[in-house]
C-alpha cells in the first residue's frame, strides 16, 4: 500500500471518528449512562466493526452485490430494523439504566452496528 493511500485512510479515520455521528452518540449516551470502563467493549466493537467491513470489501463482496442485488437489499433491511432496535434502546436507555438487568452495548452488538450503518444508500 503506497504512503499517500495509508495518510487517507489515517485523515480519515481521524475525521470520523471525531464528528458527531451515531457511534459518537452511542458511546457518550453509554459512557453517561453506565461509565467508561463498561463501555470499553463498544469502544473496541466500533473500530473491529470497521475492520471488518474493509475486510469484506477487499475480499470482493462488492462484486457479490453487483451480481446479487438482492444480497444487498436483505442485507439494507435487516440493518435498518438493527438500528431500528438500537435506537429504541437508546431512547429507553433512562430508564434502562435504572433498572437491575441495564446492560451496555456489547462488543458485537457495536461491530454488527458498523456492518448496518455502512449499508445505507
Amino acid at each position: 500500500m503506497e504512503l499517500t493511500t495509508i495518510g487517507a485512510l489515517a485523515l480519515y479515520a481521524f475525521v470520523m471518528s471525531i464528528t458527531p455521528g451515531p457511534n459518537n452518540m452511542l458511546l457518550a449516551n453509554a459512557g453517561l449512562v453506565f461509565g467508561f470502563r463498561s463501555t470499553i467493549p463498544q469502544i473496541v466493537g466500533i473500530p473491529a466493526g470497521v475492520i471488518a467491513q474493509i475486510l469484506l470489501v477487499a475480499a470482493g463482496l462488492s462484486s457479490i452485490f453487483a451480481q446479487f442485488p438482492s444480497i444487498q437489499l436483505a442485507l439494507k433491511v435487516v440493518g435498518t430494523f438493527y438500528l431500528l432496535w438500537l435506537a429504541l434502546k437508546l431512547w429507553k436507555a433512562d430508564a434502562l439504566a435504572q433498572s437491575p438487568n441495564a446492560t451496555p452495548i456489547s462488543f458485537s452488538q457495536a461491530l454488527l452496528f458498523q456492518l448496518s450503518i455502512r449499508n445505507r444508500g
